[in-house]
């Protein structure tokens, strides 16, 4: 850290723009409110350092944050990509609010980025975590490639919290194979917390025997 400031302070007194360096690396120690204070000293941010900031904060639980940062982004002209998305359909699932994840999604639908696997997972975990069952549905049934185990695990989990157990355990036999740590542990819990609390067991014993330790 004393290193990152006396690096800005030569480039302070040399007239040295060495901003975009030293806020990525403050962003790796961290240390947000500095980083954002030289953020701010640059006149035209480029998606790149947006997206940095809002992980960063989005990973201080720090939604609003990350949200204002958005719509900075939005009013300087500076066009959300892929990545922005992904981080956003996140920070929108924490703050559990239904009418900033449409907004959201509604933006989205205009930026051309429709197409990216990780985004669209992502928008199926917002509406999974917000509990928009129809919703999270909908957009898998969309999905074009929905073999990817992150979204099935989303869907899933969505299913098994919500007392859709009979759903959940369709969508488990489906993945078959392709199971790993986080769709057996979802369809457990799911079982558990629902009052079948010997199928649970069953289940988990099942996964022992399958050797289901990592991923």
């Amino acid at each position: 850290m004393n290193q990152l400031k006396q690096i800005h302070a030569y480039t302070l007194r040399n007239g040295i723009d060495h901003n975009r360096f030293l806020i990525v690396e403050l962003l790796r120690i961290p240390n947000i409110p500095y980083a954002h204070n030289l953020f701010n000293q640059i006149s035209n941010p480029n998606v790149f350092l947006y997206n940095k900031l809002i992980q960063a904060y989005s990973s201080q639980n720090q939604p609003h944050q990350c949200l204002s940062l958005y719509t900075q982004m939005c009013s300087k002209k500076c066009s959300p990509n892929q990545h922005s998305y992904t981080f956003l359909f996140t920070v929108c699932a924490s703050l559990n609010s239904l009418p900033h994840a449409q907004i959201l999604h509604s933006h989205f639908l205009k930026s051309g980025f429709q197409s990216d696997v990780f985004t669209l997972t992502a928008l199926v975990g917002m509406y999974a975590k917000l509990r928009c069952i129809e919703l999270a549905r909908k957009m898998f049934d969309e999905m074009l490639v929905r073999e990817n185990i992150y979204v099935n695990n989303a869907v899933l989990e969505m299913y098994a919290r919500c007392g859709k157990i009979d759903v959940a355990k369709k969508l488990f036999n489906e993945i078959g194979q392709r199971r790993n740590l986080c769709s057996w542990n979802s369809m457990i819990m799911g079982l558990a917390v629902h009052g079948k609390c010997n199928d649970a067991l069953e289940l988990y014993e099942q996964m022992l025997v399958q050797s289901f330790w990592l991923l």
